[in-house]
This record gives structure tokens, C-alpha cells and sequence, in this order.
């Protein structure tokens, strides 16, 4: 009886140690179970990223050709400004050039009547001058009003 009790104590004992066995198999099984699914999971992930990475290589290309296209566009479009404000600054200097010149060609005409005017007053004074106090063989002089420039008038001794 005794070693029926110590074997039935035995096999109690063992049918909780396999029980616990099979908790711990069955929670085993699942940690496998989740680790596989997870390592699937990453696998997918690592296969997938030359996908991404070749992806997103793509697109900052294409970004940067937008961008280096955008500023070539930018720049031409600032040549051509240039090109435009360079055509009408030469124009303008052309047509101040022309203004110079016909400026000078008036000053030029001018300051030759200036010195035609100057003559013929020079002359003119002088003429005036000598019509003015005009002696005669007789003594006299002959005296002319200023209204009357021109007309002789009597003569007078002096």
C-alpha cells in the first residue's frame, strides 16, 4: 500500500508536470508561431526596401531635374531682361549721342551768328560813328540827330 500510494503520488505528480509541459510547449509553439509570422513580417519589410529605396531615389532625381529645369528657365529668363535692358540702354545711349551731337551743332551755328552778330555791330558802330562826326573840307562838321540816323542835316561850324 505503500507503494501504491508513493506510485499513484508518483503519477499524480507526473500528470502535473506533463501538464505543466504542455502549457509550456503549447506556449512554446505559439512564441514560434508570433517569431515566425514576425520574422515573415520583417522579411517583407527587407525585401521591400530596394523597392522604397529605389522608389524615393526616383523621385528626388526627378525633383532635382524639376528644380535644375526651373532655375535654367529662371536664368534665361534673366538673360533675356539683361538682353532687353542692355538693347535699350544702347538705344538710349545712341539717341543721347545724337542730341550731343545736334546740341554741339547748334552751339556751333550759334556761337558762329554770335561772332557774325558781333561783326556786323562792330561794323555797325563804326559806320554809326563815322556818320556821326563827319568833317568837311570847309571846317565844318556835320552833325546828325539820333531820331534822324542816316539823314544829313545841316552844316554847322564848330
Amino acid at each position: 500500500m505503500e507503494l501504491e500510494a508513493e506510485r499513484v503520488e508518483h503519477q499524480r505528480h507526473l500528470g502535473v508536470v506533463d501538464e505543466h509541459v504542455q502549457e509550456k510547449t503549447h506556449l512554446a509553439n505559439e512564441l514560434l508561431a508570433r517569431l515566425a509570422e514576425a520574422v515573415q513580417s520583417h522579411s517583407l519589410e527587407v525585401s521591400d526596401l530596394p523597392r522604397k529605396k529605389a522608389e524615393a531615389t526616383a523621385t528626388a532625381e526627378t525633383a532635382k531635374q524639376w528644380f535644375a529645369l526651373a532655375h535654367q528657365v529662371a536664368a534665361e529668363e534673366l538673360l533675356l531682361k539683361l538682353d532687353d535692358h542692355r538693347a535699350k540702354n544702347n538705344e538710349l545711349r545712341a539717341k543721347n549721342c545724337e542730341e550731343v551731337e545736334a546740341m554741339r551743332s547748334y552751339e556751333r551755328t550759334n556761337e558762329a551768328q554770335g561772332k557774325e552778330l558781333s561783326r556786323q555791330l562792330t561794323a555797325l558802330k563804326a559806320s554809326h560813328s563815322q556818320d556821326m562826326h563827319i568833317s568837311y573840307s570847309c571846317g565844318c562838321h556835320l552833325r546828325t540827330s539820333r531820331r534822324n540816323v542816316g539823314y544829313r542835316s545841316a552844316c554847322y561850324p564848330c
